[in-house]
């Protein structure tokens, strides 16, 4: 399946939050829900842990009314269900990527704190984000992604020195 985000503030259907399908070689549409201007996507995993595919989502707009919510959104019974997971400031965090960086068999997220340099993995752990600190990168760093890049089963995320060019 695939998730689609209608943000474009000309369309009819401006703010639509849809699932497509592959049905017998055409494209079956769901709308499930909508969102705002405000909400960021960061991902899709399983991320509540229950073997479901769902996305995360973050309000990076200051003037709203959950500014800085992390939410995992999932299509249940063709309707968009949220777990509010945890909060971010916008300002200092940013989102890296996803996937099953600890190893346990549930997707978690990269952020990193462009203050401070922390690079942490949240997971959602009984519906609210845990966080552990891995490490730190100075502003030089340059996130490229996250995948099983050495063929073991963890995901690792890539990253390049903007100084030196070192991955």
């Amino acid at each position: 399946d695939f998730l689609i985000w209608d943000t474009d503030s000309t369309s009819a259907n401006y703010g639509d939050l849809v699932v497509g399908a592959d049905v017998n070689g055409a494209a079956q549409y769901t709308a499930i829900g909508g969102l705002g201007p405000e909400w960021q996507f960061e991902g899709t995993g399983d991320y509540l842990g229950h073997g479901r595919t769902g996305f995360m989502i973050w309000d990076t707009a200051p003037a709203s009314g959950s500014y800085g919510a992390v939410v995992v959104g999932e299509d249940v019974g063709g309707a968009a269900h949220y777990t509010l997971v945890g909060g971010l400031d916008p300002t200092a965090w940013r989102f890296e990527g996803s996937g099953d960086l600890l190893n346990d068999g549930q997707d978690s997220f990269l952020i990193w704190n462009r203050n401070t340099g922390a690079l942490v993995v949240g997971e959602a752990v009984n519906g609210a984000a845990h966080y552990t600190q891995i490490g730190a990168v100075g502003s030089t760093g340059q996130f490229l992604g996250t995948g099983n890049y050495d063929g073991a089963s963890a995901v690792e995320f890539l990253m390049r020195d903007s100084g030196s060019g070192a991955l």
